[in-house]
C-alpha cells in the first residue's frame, strides 16, 4: 500500500496520488517509476493490461499510464475497462507509433493526453500533474453539483412548503374573516366592493353576488354616507394612507331592524407601500348601547335608593376619605356633601372614639369580615353628639382588590327615646304588679307611727314611754321613707349615662321593692352572693329594671308558693353571672324561642302587657351581655344574665 504523507507537525495529511504504469519493457517500466516516484507519488506497475487491470481492481489508481502497444491487451482497450472500473480516473498513453489518427481515436476515447516515446520525462510529469489537476476538478465540480443539487432539493422543498403554508394562511385568514364578529368590507380604488364577510352579509340580509362588483354608495343608503361622510373617509384613506376612527354608524337594512355600529377604515397597501384597497371594519355595538342605557338606568336608580335611604349611605376610599354623602348624612350631621368629601370620617367622631373608627377602617381595609352594628357617636355641624348604629363592609373591584367601603349608620337618637318610653312605660307596669305590696310597707311603718302617737298622747307624763314612742315612730318614718326613695328611684326616667355599678346592691335594692310581695305568695328567697363580685359599667336604673322584671315573672311562674334562689358569681369568659332560679310552672317547649318578643304573655288579657322580658333583653344588648333562659315543665325556670365587668368604652 501507498504511504500517508505526513506535515511538519506530525499531522496526517491527504493520501499520495496513485500512479498505475502499464508497459510491456522492464526497463521503460523501472524508467518511469523511478521518475514518478521521485515526485512523491505511489507508484504501481504492471507488464501487461491484465495485470493491470487487476491491480486496478485491487488497489485502485488516480492516473493510469499505459502502453499503447502491449500484448494480450492495448493500451487503448486497458483504458476503456478501467474507465468502467474507475470512471474518475484520468489516462495518459504512450507509444512509439505516435500518429495524428491514433491520437485523435485515443483522445474521443476520453484519454487525458497521448505522449510519444522516447518519453520526455517533464512532459511526462506535467502530464500527470494536468490530469491529477483535471481529477481534482471533476470531482470539485462532481461535489459541486451534487451541494448545487441539494440545495436545489431544499429550495424546492421550501417553496412547496410555503406554497403550502401561503394556502393554510389564506384558508385560515378567509376562515377568521368569515368568522369574525364584525363586519368587513374591502374596497377598491373604484370605490367598488371586492370582499365581504359572513358577519356582514347575515347583518345586512344580502347575497355575496348583490355586494360583490358595486359601488359603496350602491351598497349603503346615500342618507348614511351624506350623514358619515364615508366616501370622503375612503378618499382621504387612499390619498394619506393612514386609519381613520371613524364613530358610530346606525344601518337600516331593507327588512331588518336597525343596528348601531362602530366603524374604522384601515389602508391596504400593496408591494410598492401604495394604498391597494381600504378594509371598512364594522363592530355592531347596538346591545352594548342597551346595555350601557340599561346601566345608566341602574345606576340612577341606586343612586335614587341610597339618596332616598333613610339611613345614612356613605362611601369611602380604602383609607377612609369620604366619596359619597347622602341626603341623611346631610340631615343628621348637618354638613353638607361638599363640606366633607375628601375628609376621614374619623374627624367627624367625638374625641373618646375616634380611636374605634379608625382600627375598624382599617380592619375592613386590610380585608376583615363586614362590621355589623358597631354604635359609634358622629358630632354635628352644631357640636352636638348622635348615637349611629354602623354597618360597614369592604368593597372589592373585579380582581378582588379592595377598593373602597361603604357604610351604613343609622341614627339611633329616636330609637333611643322609644325605648327609653318603653322600658317607663314597663316600669309603670311592675309598679301596678307592686302596688299592693308597696302600699303595705308604707301602710305599717305609719300604722305603728299612729299607734305610738296615740300612746303619746294617753301619757304625756311617762318619759320613758315617751321615749320608747319616738324611737318607733323615727325609725318606721326612716322605714317608710327608704321604701319611697326606693321607689322614687326605679320610677324616676332612666338616662344614657353608664357608670360603675354594684350588682349585690342593685339586686337587694330591687328586692325590697318585693319583699312583701313574696311573703304574701308564700315564695322563699334564697341569697347566693359573691361578696367579691366584680363591678360592671352600666345603668344602675336600667339593670334594676331587668332584675325587677324577671323577679316578678317568677312570683308570676308560682302562684302558689314557692322557692325563688338568686346568686351571683363570675364566669371562665370573664363575664359577671346573675341566676334566677324559681320552682314554678316551667315554660312549654313552642314558648321558650318566644319569650323575648315584644307583647308576647301567657297571662290572661288585662294581666300582663308581654313586654317585661322583651325590654329586659333590650337592656342587657345595651350593656354588651346577653339573657339566657333554661326551663323544663313542672320543674321550673332558670334566666341567666352575663354582664362583662366592662361592657362599653
Amino acid at each position: 500500500m501507498c504511504s500517508v504523507a505526513l506535515n511538519r507537525e506530525g499531522g496526517k495529511m491527504a493520501e499520495k496520488p496513485t500512479i498505475l504504469v502499464a508497459d510491456d519493457e522492464p526497463e521503460a517500466l523501472s524508467l518511469l517509476k523511478d521518475a514518478l516516484e521521485a515526485e512523491g507519488y505511489c507508484v504501481k506497475t504492471a507488464l501487461d493490461g491484465n495485470e493491470a487491470l487487476e491491480k486496478c481492481r485491487s488497489v485502485g489508481c488516480d492516473v493510469l499510464i499505459a502502453d499503447l502497444k502491449m500484448p494480450g491487451m492495448d493500451g487503448l482497450k486497458l483504458s476503456k475497462k478501467m474507465k468502467r472500473l474507475n470512471p474518475r480516473a484520468e489516462v495518459i498513453l504512450i507509444t512509439a507509433y505516435s500518429s495524428l489518427e491514433s491520437a485523435i481515436r485515443a483522445m474521443r476515447n476520453g484519454i487525458f493526453d497521448y505522449i510519444p516515446k522516447p518519453v520526455d520525462i517533464p512532459d511526462l510529469l506535467k502530464s500527470v500533474r494536468g490530469a491529477l489537476k483535471k481529477q481534482r476538478l471533476s470531482t470539485r465540480r462532481a461535489q459541486l453539483i451534487r451541494e448545487l443539487s441539494s440545495v436545489n432539493r431544499e429550495l424546492e422543498e421550501h417553496r412547496r412548503l410555503a406554497e403550502q403554508k401561503s394556502i393554510q394562511y389564506q384558508k385560515l385568514y378567509q376562515e377568521i374573516v368569515s368568522n369574525i364578529p364584525s363586519s368587513i368590507l374591502l374596497i377598491d380604488r373604484d370605490f367598488k366592493v371586492v370582499s365581504a364577510n359572513r358577519n356582514f352579509l347575515e347583518k345586512s340580509g344580502t347575497q355575496e353576488s348583490s355586494v360583490l362588483g358595486r359601488s359603496i354608495d350602491a351598497v349603503f343608503p346615500s342618507a348614511l354616507l351624506n350623514t358619515t361622510r364615508l366616501l370622503q373617509k375612503i378618499e382621504e384613506t387612499f390619498e394619506t394612507g393612514e386609519p381613520i376612527k371613524g364613530g358610530e354608524l346606525t344601518y337600516t337594512p331593507p327588512g331588518l331592524p336597525t343596528r348601531v355600529y362602530f366603524y374604522r377604515l384601515t389602508p391596504i397597501k400593496g408591494g410598492g407601500g401604495s394604498v391597494d384597497m381600504v378594509m371598512l371594519l364594522m363592530d355592531d355595538i347596538t346591545e352594548r348601547i342597551h346595555l350601557s342605557e340599561k346601566i345608566r338606568q341602574t345606576q340612577h336608580h341606586l343612586a335614587s335608593v341610597v339618596e332616598s335611604a333613610s339611613d345614612i349611605v356613605i362611601s369611602m376610599d380604602a383609607e377612609g376619605r369620604i366619596l359619597t354623602w347622602n341626603s341623611s348624612a346631610k340631615r343628621v350631621s348637618g354638613f353638607n356633601a361638599e363640606e366633607v368629601i375628601g375628609k376621614h370620617l374619623v374627624t367627624f367622631c367625638i374625641d373618646e372614639e375616634r380611636g374605634e373608627m379608625r382600627s375598624m377602617l382599617a380592619r375592613l381595609a386590610k380585608g376583615g369580615e363586614s362590621i355589623q352594628n358597631v354604635e359609634i357617636n358622629l358630632m354635628t355641624k352644631l357640636g352636638k353628639p348622635v348615637l349611629i348604629s354602623w354597618s360597614c363592609s369592604p368593597m372589592r373591584d373585579d380582581t378582588g382588590r379592595i377598593v373602597g367601603i361603604v357604610g351604613v349608620g343609622r341614627d339611633l337618637s329616636e330609637r333611643r327615646l322609644l325605648e327609653a318610653q318603653l322600658i317607663q312605660s314597663a316600669k309603670m307596669v311592675s309598679l301596678g304588679v307592686m302596688a299592693g305590696g308597696i302600699a303595705h310597707e308604707i301602710r305599717n311603718p305609719l300604722a305603728i307611727c299612729s299607734s305610738a302617737a296615740q300612746l303619746l298622747v294617753d301619757s304625756p307624763n311617762d318619759g320613758n314611754l315617751q321615749k320608747k314612742c319616738a324611737m318607733k315612730i323615727y325609725s318606721n318614718i326612716r322605714r317608710a321613707s327608704h321604701v319611697i326613695e326606693n321607689l322614687l328611684k326605679f320610677a324616676r326616667p332612666s338616662g344614657d349615662d353608664f357608670s360603675p355599678v354594684d350588682l349585690n346592691e342593685t339586686l337587694e335594692e330591687t328586692l325590697s321593692l318585693v319583699e312583701h310581695q313574696m311573703t304574701l305568695q308564700q315564695i322563699t328567697l334564697h341569697r347566693e352572693f359573691v361578696r367579691t363580685l366584680p363591678m360592671v359599667t352600666g345603668n344602675k336604673n336600667l339593670l334594676q329594671q331587668v332584675f325587677l322584671n324577671i323577679t316578678l315573672n317568677a312570683f308570676n311562674a308560682m302562684p302558689e308558693g314557692g322557692e325563688l334562689t338568686i346568686s351571683t358569681g363570675t364566669n371562665s369568659e370573664g363575664q359577671v353571672e346573675i341566676r334566677f332560679a324559681d320552682t314554678g310552672c316551667g315554660i312549654s317547649r313552642e314558648n321558650l324561642d318566644k319569650i323575648f318578643d315584644p307583647f308576647f304573655t301567657t297571662m290572661p288579657v288585662g294581666k300582663g302587657t308581654g313586654l317585661g322580658l322583651s325590654v329586659s333583653y333590650g337592656i342587657i344588648q345595651q350593656h354588651g351581655g346577653s339573657i339566657e333562659v333554661e326551663s323544663e315543665l313542672g320543674v321550673g325556670t332558670t334566666f341567666t344574665v352575663k354582664l362583662p365587668v366592662k361592657s362599653r368604652g
